[in-house]
Order: structure tokens, then sequence, then C-alpha cells
């Protein structure tokens, strides 16, 4: 049974609209999508059905894919639509990120994960002293990290 939709942004409180967007797999799903914001708000799996054809094809189409049925979180094992999360922070490791392992968790993990780590998903970077943390975790299991502030000289 499909979860109810979330009528508000978490983060502006602006009322969401319904999107669609294409999972990994090429197939369409429905999601709750934030304009202010411009991201999914919620985890939930919303059925095709419930939108008629026409009324479809003008949903706004949302980027960033995510699998077209809910699966379990591995970190919550919560059963909800999964997004990609990359292991290696572009603050750290700029474009060598998207070689870093990716694992797929449910929205809130991945934005406690985030939060965490002091630099919430759609604000801004995290502090430089956080990364930096981050980094002596990373380098004590072997890995060379260089921290490089955004728009230092």
């Amino acid at each position: 049974m499909p979860s109810p939709r979330v009528e508000r942004c978490p983060t502006c409180d602006s009322r969401t609209d319904l999107a669609k967007r294409r999972d990994r797999r090429g197939n369409w799903q429905l999601i709750d999508w934030c304009i202010y914001c411009a991201r999914r708000v919620g985890t939930h799996f919303i059925p095709r059905h419930l939108v008629d054809d026409n009324d479809f094809w003008g949903l706004y189409h949302a980027p960033d894919a995510a699998p077209a049925d809910p699966e379990q979180c591995p970190i919550c094992e919560a059963e909800a639509l999964l997004e990609e999360h990359h292991l290696g922070p572009r603050e750290l490791f700029g474009d060598a990120s998207d070689r870093w392992a990716k694992q797929d968790i449910c929205r809130p993990c991945h934005e406690r994960w985030h939060a965490v780590m002091g630099h919430p998903i759609g604000g801004c970077a995290a502090p430089v002293e956080t990364l930096r943390r981050l980094a002596r975790m990373l380098e004590q299991h072997g890995y060379t990290v260089t921290v490089r502030a955004s728009g230092a000289a």
C-alpha cells in the first residue's frame, strides 16, 4: 500500500507538486517534488495508475533517477524508494568522487548522513573542519585525501 503524499516541503514549507522521472531501469515513476528546493520530498512510492495519460505528460520531469519499486533501505530497513548516495564526497574528492562506491539508501538516512557530516543535501558545503575530520578518518583506512576550501586562493 502506498504511503500518503507529502503535501509540504519540510525544508521551505512550500506546497509540493507531483512530478515524473525515469528510474535507472528506464521506467517512469511519480514522486513528490518541491519546485523551490528542486528536490524530491518523501521516499514513498506513488502508483503510476493514479494519474491519467493526459495529466501525466504535463507533469514536471524531475532529474536524478531512483529505483521504480520500493526497496528495503540497508541502513534503517524501511521500505522506500532508494536514492544513490556517493560515499566519496565531492567536497573532498572533486571529480574523483564519481569513482567512489555508491550505495542506495532512503531519503531520511541520506539526509541524516549529510547532516551529521555538516553539509545538508541542497544546503551549503560542509565546514572545512568537518571535512578535515572525515579526511583523517579516511586516511586511517589508507586513503590519501586533499581538502581544498572552495574559493580559497
